[in-house]
């Protein structure tokens, strides 16, 4: 009787760090600087914590092969939690890529460990903005919150299709596309105005060296209007950032159907 309660716990408990694995394979924190062995224990911990809050446990679940299908749904379910959070946080990097483009930082690149690439300064800079405020402004708790929930909304060993999350996610990318673009739109409006200026300029002086003048002022103007629209583009950011709650709840909807 007890190995049998031993086995069935255990079995419980595997499933459990195959989902919270999963959603640390795939959420940009903690980022891939953090040791291995840091994760794993926090993978561990997240599974342990939600295995006392009295989850419900499979009990058809056998130590053989037939094991193999749950741990990996189980897998594919945390990765897509990860995943949403992931693409929410994305925003701030598309509009950080748009500025750069814009403004002709595009050229200088950072390498980025969160995500193993390379990104540009101020792409860099939004993505750590958004960071920023995604955990000052207490969303990171609303996804583990969401991921510690998930074992009651989906309970372990439940059939999950991941055919059933597409639709979300790709609501959620477009969403991050767009509010990256708007948050890019002043600085690209400006931009655009200032190199109609600079075209007119070339036009009337072809002696001058217009590229001289007009890369430095380019590059100024645009910081100034990210400077000085700052504060509107935190607000939109946290904003989004917020709804993170909102897509989880569509996702879970969708899954436990």
């Amino acid at each position: 009787m007890l190995a049998e309660l031993l086995m069935r716990e255990g079995l419980a408990f595997a499933l459990m760090f195959s989902r919270t694995s999963g959603f640390l394979l795939t959420t940009p924190f903690p980022s891939k600087d953090v040791p291995r062995p840091a994760r794993v224990g926090l993978a561990l911990a997240l599974a342990f914590f939600s295995l006392s809050l009295g989850v419900e446990r499979p009990r058809d679940l056998t130590l053989d092969l037939s094991l193999v299908t749950p741990m990996a749904l189980e897998l594919m379910l945390g990765a897509s939690v990860g995943f949403i959070c992931r693409v929410v946080l994305s925003a701030g990097e598309v509009a950080g890529e748009l500025i750069g483009q814009m403004t002709g930082l595009g050229s200088a690149s950072l390498f980025n460990p969160m995500l193993g690439t390379q990104d540009t300064v101020v792409s860099r800079i939004f993505t750590l903005l958004a960071t920023l405020l995604f955990i000052s402004s207490g969303s990171h708790r609303i996804v583990l919150s969401y991921l510690v929930e998930s074992f009651q909304a989906v309970p372990l060993g439940a059939p999950f299709n991941p055919a059933d999350a597409v639709p979300v996610l790709l609501d959620t990318t477009v969403s991050a596309i767009a509010i990256g673009v708007r948050l890019a739109m002043p600085v690209v409006a400006i931009a655009l105005i200032v190199q109609i200026a600079l075209a007119i300029v070339a036009r009337m002086a072809p002696s001058l060296q217009v590229f001289n003048v007009g890369f430095p002022l380019l590059i100024g103007i645009g910081l100034l209007t990210v400077m000085f629209s700052l504060r509107d583009v935190s607000q939109v950011l946290v904003d989004h950032l917020h709804g993170v709650g909102d897509v989880l709840d569509r996702f879970f909807e969708e899954t436990a159907r």
